[in-house]
């Protein structure tokens, strides 16, 4: 507490009112003052006295006890809980003093049969950031010493510039098809959101296997405008969205078959298209393909138009 004032402006016969500012210097874990927690903390405060409280003699205040007012709730420093966070420090931390965090723990990975990854990490207190470090050992030789710095030998870190605060994420590793299958490496890092810093957690590895798509459902033609056809179907969500969308054709009119289909341009997802045939008076059968990482999927069933 400090700058106390009397408000002449806003006193009245028989009130004082005076008025004083609070603040406080305690942080949490991450180091982040209370302040940016709970906005009261840092505003100006206001209290009316009853011009009788001032005469020394009056046994209606001095039976309190010499700073305890009727009516008047002493201001606190800091919450215990603000923002559900617990551990606030008691105050006395400088700017440049905040303590070192400790590592995150019980590091855990765990490769899904979609192609993701779960992961899941505990780390000590409240503002603290995580970052990832990844390796593929199946092409690298991972250095087994995590280092939040540099990165240990073969990792680099995932998600540049962007903090984790979750202590869980989903992730979807595989980004290419020669890299499905692999065995992959990673750590997690942990450091407080302003100065202080963290170590890192335990290597944790998962050996990750992206499928190919299945086929697309429900295919039909919905309209057809000369050589424009357009296509519609339900969407592929499975392993994930992304993933590509190719249509197929033939010339049942000349005598073709889905055997000898022709691939028209892919598309990413979706669940209608707009595809284009060489012949505006012939008809055409069509079926679809959903390809990713893995490869391509099976066919769709068949529609004609």
């Amino acid at each position: 507490m400090y700058e106390p004032r009397i408000q002449d402006g806003l006193t009245s016969g028989s009130n004082l009112v005076m008025s004083y500012n609070v603040n406080t210097d305690a942080r949490n874990t991450g180091c982040v003052d209370a302040n940016n927690w709970d906005g009261r903390i840092y505003r100006p405060r206001f209290v009316n006295i009853p011009t009788s409280w001032l005469n020394p003699h009056d046994a209606a205040y001095m039976s309190t006890g010499k700073y305890s007012y009727p009516g008047v709730t002493p201001a606190r420093e800091v919450a215990t809980n603000i923002g559900g966070a617990t551990d606030w420090s008691a105050g006395g931390l400088g700017r440049n003093s905040c303590p070192d965090v400790a590592p995150a723990s019980n590091f855990n990975v765990t490769a899904q049969s979609n192609g993701t990854v779960d992961m899941s990490w505990k780390v000590v207190g409240s503002d603290i950031w995580s970052y990832l470090w990844q390796c593929d050992s199946t092409v690298t030789t991972c250095g087994t010493t995590p280092n939040c710095t540099s990165g240990a030998a073969g990792f680099t870190k995932q998600f540049d510039g962007l903090w984790i605060t979750t202590q869980t994420i989903n992730l979807a590793p595989i980004q290419i098809g020669t890299q499905n299958g692999h065995t992959l490496q990673w750590y997690v890092c942990s450091s407080g959101a302003r100065s202080s810093k963290g170590g890192p957690s335990a290597i944790a590895s998962a050996t990750v296997r992206v499928p190919a798509p299945p086929a697309p459902t429900n295919l039909r033609l919905t309209t057809r405008s000369g050589t424009s056809v357009t296509l519609a179907w339900n969407e592929v969500t499975f392993p994930s969205k992304s993933v590509y969308i190719t249509p197929y054709y033939w010339d049942i009119t000349a005598g073709g078959t889905a055997a000898n289909a022709i691939a028209g341009t892919p598309q990413t997802g979706g669940t209608t298209m707009t595809t284009t045939v060489p012949n505006a008076t012939h008809t055409y059968g069509f079926y679809l393909k959903a390809s990713n990482v893995a490869g391509i999927g099976p066919a769709s069933n068949q529609v004609q138009g």
